[in-house]
């Protein structure tokens, strides 16, 4: 478990004032005196303890007698070997709830109660309790939201080995869903996600969760697929995105697949992530960043299966350890790109040959209609200006659109073959392709001041 909490029973009443309840069986049912004459006033009611509380007998009658004008029930109870079963919810007891909110409680709320609520959050802090819900419980209460705006499940089936396919007779619409997050096993969140039909505009998080699992020294292939549901036909924004950014900074805990439908701060897009603390670092072979890298850059033809309209593509990560022969097939999936941004470690020099690629259908350049280049990395010496010069002479020569609007580059260097000269000759060279160029190197970390 996590840090200590102190116990605590808190009622908000409609008008805004709260009511501290006591937190062990002789304070609380003497509390619960007095807060029985606002019964019908309690819009709020949180509950924090610990299973083994003595407050828990007496709150548990308290409620079943009906609170008629709660709004929000954030129950949260400290696990000790499994979730607590809680009384079921009835519509009787809690005709205007629209917001509850669980942390280590079963669910047992009634399907009239489903219907209304506006937001479920299930939340478990402990990943280590196996089988701690049954997957079609909870299955079967996500089918019986009907009005739900935002669902939060996190570690709360305790899935180890995987979940069996579940047939599905049709998919559940859920219209008015807004936010969904999912933190979980990939085969939990893929059954789930099988089930549903999510709006285009919502915002889909996804965070595989392989802490169960002993994995050794290397993340399993195809991992960011594993969670995918069966067939995109549930969520549509898989076939629409605009925009796509790849994540994998060596500085970042979670890397991210992020599709969207245009700016990525505004609803509408799908997040796929990965906690890389899952996977132990190793010390021969390559990085866990590389690896995790491929496996996302592989990936995107499977995640998205319509990228044609994709106007912006950003990838941050290790790009020189992906071959020209794993970008070309990659960008080839881009033809409608016109922003692209590069970051990492290394100035991307494979994706430079990939781009000096003509498509097999029309012949024209991959990416034709690139507009915007934008690149930063380190290097040692000017192979890096010299391969983007080299890169959008050949593009234009070959059909490319030209100019380029915008060519950025910041480049990093390290060691001490450079020259202030190279820069002087690379800006006049590629002010040939672009009509803006902003091209600048940080020689902080250069051995010898040029």
């Amino acid at each position: 478990m996590g840090s200590k909490r102190n116990p605590t029973v808190q009622a908000r009443l409609v008008n805004g004032s709260d009511i501290q309840l006591g937190t062990t069986g002789a304070l609380l049912s003497v509390s619960l005196e007095r807060a029985a004459r606002n019964r019908q006033l309690i819009a709020k009611l949180a509950i924090d303890l610990q299973l083994d509380s003595d407050a828990l007998p007496v709150l548990w009658p308290f409620l079943q007698q009906g609170l008629p004008s709660l709004d929000e029930l954030v129950v949260t109870i400290e696990l000790k070997q499994r979730p607590w079963r809680a009384p079921e919810l009835t519509l009787a007891s809690f005709p205007k709830l629209t917001k509850l909110r669980l942390e280590g409680v079963r669910p047992r709320v009634a399907p009239s109660v489903l219907a209304n609520l506006r937001v479920l959050a299930l939340d478990n802090v402990r990943i280590d309790l196996p089988q701690a819900l049954r997957f079609e419980d909870v299955l079967d209460c996500v089918l019986g939201l009907k009005s739900v705006e935002d669902i939060t499940i996190c570690n709360y089936l305790g899935v180890v080995d995987g979940i069996a396919p579940r047939p599905r007779r049709r998919l559940h619409s859920l219209p008015n869903l807004k936010n969904l997050r999912l933190e979980e096993h990939p085969s939990a969140i893929r059954s789930l996600l099988s089930h549903l039909s999510v709006p285009v505009e919502a915002d889909i998080r996804l965070l595989a969760n392989f802490q169960c699992e002993r994995q050794g020294n290397h993340p399993p292939s195809e991992a960011f697929t594993a969670f995918l549901p069966e067939g995109s036909e549930g969520l549509p924004v898989l076939r629409q995105v605009t925009v796509v950014n790849v994540i994998c900074a060596r500085d970042e805990d979670i890397v991210e697949i992020i599709g969207g439908l245009g700016d990525l701060d505004v609803p509408g897009r799908i997040s796929l992530g990965i906690d890389k603390k899952a996977f132990s670092t190793g010390t021969q072979g390559p990085s866990i960043e590389a690896l995790l890298f491929k496996d996302m850059v592989q990936s995107l033809r499977k995640i998205f299966p319509d990228t044609s309209n994709v106007a912006s593509l950003y990838l941050h990560g290790p790009l020189d350890t992906i071959a020209r022969t794993t970008w070309t097939p990659i960008l080839y999936r881009f033809p409608g790109v016109q922003r692209m941004i590069l970051r990492g470690g290394s100035p991307g020099l494979s994706i430079m040959e990939a781009l000096m690629t003509s498509s097999p259908t029309d012949g024209t350049p991959l990416c034709p209609r690139l507009e915007e280049f934008d690149l930063q990395g380190s290097a040692r010496d000017a192979t890096a200006l010299n391969a983007v010069a080299k890169c959008f002479e050949w593009r234009v020569d070959n059909g490319a659109r030209h100019p380029l609007s915008k060519l950025s580059m910041r480049l990093f260097a390290i060691g001490s073959a450079w020259s202030l000269s190279f820069l002087t000759y690379f800006r006049k060279e590629y002010a040939r392709y672009a009509d803006t160029v902003d091209v600048d190197v940080d020689y902080t970390f250069c051995s010898t001041m040029p």
